[in-house]
């Protein structure tokens, strides 16, 4: 086994002992015999924490998650206040496909699962939509891609 030293390749952003590269007798050398080994590990911090209860303070809707989905996707969205709310997707050409919220809901962190159907229903077909979350006059919109 050859041990190198990381400083070997030029300056790191974290401190990291040694690359090991292992060879077979006949000096082969495969990328799957690449082994990164750290002898130093950072702790995760937490710099702030928002109480799951806590009013949040702006509207906003967030990027649905996993995108792209295949059999449903979460969408979260919070609101600063109660209000009415609508939650529409649509086609790239602009056609309304499904509605997914519609009426008064409270200030807070919303979640929400979709399941890539339109209105009626029906399996939409793979593509690029839009959605969009519309409340107090304010309106947001983000992308989703659908793949069947």
């Amino acid at each position: 086994m050859i041990e190198v030293p990381l400083s070997a390749f030029g300056t790191l952003d974290r401190p990291i002992a040694t690359v090991r590269f292992a060879a077979n007798l006949e000096g082969r050398f495969y990328i799957d015999d690449l082994r990164l080994v750290r002898t130093e590990f950072a702790v995760p911090t937490v710099v702030h924490e928002a109480r799951e209860d806590a009013t949040p303070q702006h509207f906003g809707l967030e990027q649905n998650f996993p995108n792209p989905f295949n059999s449903q996707t979460a969408i979260r969205y919070t609101l600063d206040r109660a209000q009415e709310v609508e939650l529409k997707v649509y086609a790239l050409t602009g056609q309304h496909v499904a509605t997914l919220v519609s009426g008064h809901r409270s200030a807070g962190r919303h979640v929400l699962h979709w399941d890539g159907r339109d209105r009626q229903g029906r399996p939409l077909a793979s593509g690029m939509y839009l959605y969009q979350l519309r409340a107090g006059g304010e309106r947001q919109t983000r992308k989703l891609l659908l793949v069947r």
